[in-house]
């Protein structure tokens, strides 16, 4: 129990008092509900976890009180608040969301003079953001202007709403601009249209409310402009210090498996790569300890606090990126406790206005004039602030006037997808617009669903079977040979398999990462068998199995090396040396027995066939053969598939082996050939995971471009905003730019694995940057399953961590190059730098 009443200041022994009984309640009321990161507060969680917290004084902010947010109410500076937020964070982000909902609620009701009751949570968010500079001007007291009025008047007016709110909450407190004001208006669920999203990407266990304020509000009040900057300084505040104590739980995880993770012979947290992780990881929480420390130390101010969350949530944003990169593989998977809490950071930093809209609120902060929306009409042909393409001007025209400018120089408006696919060659824009065609056909309708439902497990189901058998009558299993044997156009083979694989992969997983890998991954586990040059498993298994799939009857291989206790061990030579292999095989008559598990094996669980790679039993690595394992064979079993963070239409399977017999003639390449399979496959690979991030990129681009076009703000199309602009033109350019990289090194018939390992790093990482800037440009939205957005950042962060965390291909770049660096050593020994 919390005390009842306590000294206008606290000194540092209450406070500590008070923080210790904050951390008692995180774990009698909150972790005994949900002691494992997979599992999501129920709506009786909720509701124990309210009344014990209102049991606790947690929720009490009358004069007397010290509960959440109490000391706004007395003027005093938040420090409890703001530290106790980040310790319930700490335990469960999604209850630190709704208690502080709850007490903000509360608060902004007693300014308002109503009545809130704990199945009552604030809401800052309006349509489209919280009122970029036109909400500056109007916290800062600053004159407003009529366009400023018809922003307001939309954003907190009666256009729809995204709200991330508990099962249990039954109104809303939320803010509605009335004459040049914004007003507290309470709104009872059952009285309003609501849409109900159970599975939000954010906080596990609260919706996603996309709701319709009504004209007649179960009540209202008014607020002072005092009032106003207050509740807006302290939901800023809250946010970035509920993200804090998220990121606190994932260091706290990052830096335990650092200590115990060993590859190369050494814990991982010894290797640099993963020491500058931690760094990523530890030095941005440092710094936002430092702003929330002077933050609670300090009355509420609108314009600190705003400037504190812009500067500290995408620093919080790189830091539990940085925790789920240091963990590989098991970081991706929902049982480890990482990738809700990255989710959940998030979604604080969607919520009360993303960092670019924060940045227009600061600039209305500031000026009486900045970031007003455009004055200037649309016409018929053109933006405002733009030419029509027929105005003299207009580069359109102006191209057109003489016959050499018109042969050499002019072009028309033209999509630009519809540009780069005729610029290729003519064989590879076929197969561009063929792969583009079925997506959209055959993956489309089922990416959203299929990603739901497989959310507690995956199972293939009867849909993602069908799926496979229309795959492969359409030669989409069978196109690493050229027809008749395999599925491609024997044109196609003028051009190097990895570029088809590139825009084959984008491609698909432009419309959903799932359902590319399950469509992908297939290839992967076929490519050791065909670099082997084994003609007898090529004729006794590989033909028959393409026979089979292009009637309908898909025969899936899958690529099986990575284990328990060797993630990017198997994929880097010098941590090989230094490991022990896990599966093992053993000689007995006609053949070999394999003993051992495998893990994370993209499509394992539907796969008739497995490369499977595995040591001599009694020796290491270097000893690595693949084997070919028929997975009807005794012996072999899917133990299970993960619960993933995202690519859920595509299983990822645990494989156990238990005496399996492999005969001779399936071991593909030869004894002791399984290392040099293994790496030429990677390098074959790393491409296509590149492209994949290119997809994902390109998707989100066409969704927030879609977005731009389709939403309107102060009755204009979002596009006609030049902030709106300038985000999709950043959008085009940097999924571009890694397009072109991935084409490049891709055109080579033998894919070299320096030029492979940087284009996976470089395209999946810049393609992450290019999702979050999206999410920001949605805003609230893109926490919604349906927008498709949340999705495509789920799955292309697989894309950092596997064929290789991009921590390992950054050095597999400098492996390559070894031989040339010692010569340039050597070459320069002794000698001063000259900078040649």
């Amino acid at each position: 129990m919390l005390p009842q009443a306590l000294p206008s200041t606290l000194l540092a022994e209450e406070l500590d008092a008070l923080l210790g009984g904050i951390s008692a309640f995180a774990a009698q009321e909150i972790l005994t509900r949900a002691p494992r990161p997979e599992q999501a507060l129920t709506a009786d969680d909720f509701r124990a976890i309210t009344a014990a917290a209102d049991a606790a004084g947690l929720l009490d902010n009358s004069e007397q009180g010290y509960g959440l947010w109490s000391e706004c109410g007395r003027g005093e500076a938040p420090g409890f608040t703001l530290m106790a937020l980040r310790q319930l964070a700490l335990a469960n982000v999604s209850a630190a969301w709704h208690l502080h909902g709850v007490a903000l609620a509360a608060l902004a009701a007693r300014f308002a003079g109503l009545d809130s009751d704990h199945d009552t949570v604030f809401c800052l968010d309006g349509a489209h953001g919280i009122g970029r500079s036109a909400l500056g001007r109007l916290l800062a007291g600053r004159p407003l202007h009529r366009r400023d009025d018809e922003l307001l008047a939309d954003v907190h007016g009666d256009s729809p709403r995204v709200t991330v709110a508990a099962p249990v909450v039954t109104r809303l407190a939320a803010l509605r601009y009335r004459g040049r004001a914004l007003q507290l208006e309470l709104h009872a669920l059952a009285a309003i249209t609501v849409e109900r999203d159970e599975f939000p990407h954010g906080p596990d266990g609260c919706n996603a409310l996309r709701w319709t304020p009504v004209a007649k509000p179960a009540s209202r009040g008014p607020l002072t402009l005092d009032q106003l900057n207050t509740l807006f300084a302290a939901q800023q505040l809250a946010q970035t210090a509920m993200a804090r104590g998220a990121v606190e739980a994932a260091a706290a995880l990052a830096h335990r498996y650092a200590e115990i993770r060993v590859q190369g012979a050494r814990t991982i947290e010894q290797h640099d790569s993963v020491a500058l992780l931690l760094a990523d990881l530890d030095t941005p929480c440092q710094t936002v300890d430092a702003l929330l420390r002077d933050a609670a130390g300090h009355a509420l101010s609108a314009e600190g606090a705003l400037a504190l969350r812009r500067e500290a949530i995408p620093l919080l944003t790189r830091a539990a990126n940085a925790a789920m990169q240091v963990h590989g593989g098991i970081g991706y998977m929902r049982d480890t406790g990482i990738e809700h809490r990255l989710r959940a950071v998030n979604a604080l930093r969607l919520l009360g206005g993303s960092p670019p809209e924060l940045a227009l609120v600061a600039a209305g902060l500031a000026s009486d004039h900045a970031a007003l929306p455009e004055a200037e009409a649309a016409g018929q042909d053109h933006l405002p602030g733009y030419l029509s393409p027929r105005h003299a001007l207009s580069p359109f025209a102006a191209l057109r006037r003489g016959p050499l400018l018109r042969a050499v120089a002019a072009y028309g408006a033209r999509d630009p997808w519809e540009v780069e696919t005729d610029r290729l060659p003519a064989t590879l824009g076929r197969l561009r617009r063929r792969v583009r065609q079925f997506a959209l056909q055959h993956c489309l309708p089922l990416a959203n669903a299929t990603d739901r439902e497989q959310r507690e497990g995956h199972h293939a189901g009867a849909e993602l079977r069908q799926l496979l058998a229309q795959a492969g009558k359409a030669g989409l299993l069978t196109d690493l040979l050229p027809a008749p044997i395999g599925g491609a156009s024997p044109f196609q083979f003028r051009h190097s398999l990895a570029l088809q694989q590139a825009i084959r992969v984008e491609e698909l997983a432009r419309v959903d990462g799932g359902l590319m890998l399950l469509l992908s991954a297939h290839n992967l586990g076929l490519c050791p068998l065909l670099l082997s040059g084994d003609l007898t498993i090529l004729r006794e298994v590989v033909l028959p199995a393409f026979r089979a799939t292009q009637a309908g009857n898909p025969q899936i291989f899958a690529f099986a090396i990575t284990e328990p206790a060797a993630g990017s061990d198997a994929e880097e030579g010098h941590g090989a040396l230094h490991q022990k292999a896990g599966v093992k095989a053993r000689r007995v008559p006609g053949g070999w027995s394999l003993r051992g598990r495998k893990v994370f094996i993209s499509g394992g669980d539907v796969a008739r066939y497995v490369a499977v790679f595995a040591a001599l039993d009694g020796e290491g690595y270097d000893s690595w053969t693949c084997f070919l394992v028929d997975t009807a064979t005794p012996g072999f079993r899917v133990a299970r598939c993960e619960l993933k963070m995202g690519m859920r239409a595509s299983g990822a399977a645990e494989l156990e082996f238990d005496d399996c017999f492999v005969p001779d003639n399936r071991v593909v390449g030869g004894l002791r050939n399984g290392w040099g399979l293994a790496r030429a496959t990677l390098n074959l690979s790393r491409l296509p995971v590149a492209a994949m991030a290119v997809g994902f990129a390109q998707q989100a681009v066409d969704i927030a471009t879609a977005w731009a076009c389709a939403q309107t703000l102060a009755g204009k199309p979002l596009i006609h905003y030049q902030q709106v602009q300038a985000v999709i033109a950043d959008l085009q350019a940097e999924t571009g730019a890694i397009r072109a990289l991935v084409w490049q090194h891709a055109k080579g018939w033998t894919p070299r694995q320096d030029g492979a390992a940087l284009c996976k790093f470089q395209a999946t990482d810049r393609a992450q940057v290019v999702i979050e800037t999206a999410m920001d440009l949605l805003g609230s939205a893109a926490l919604l399953h349906d927008n498709r957005l949340e999705r495509t950042f789920r799955d292309c962060r697989l894309t950092r961590i596997f064929e290789g965390t991009n921590q390992i291909n950054r050095l597999a770049v400098i492996e390559d190059q070894q031989a040339g660096l010692l010569d340039r050593i050597a070459r320069r020994a002794g000698r001063a730098f000259t900078g040649a």
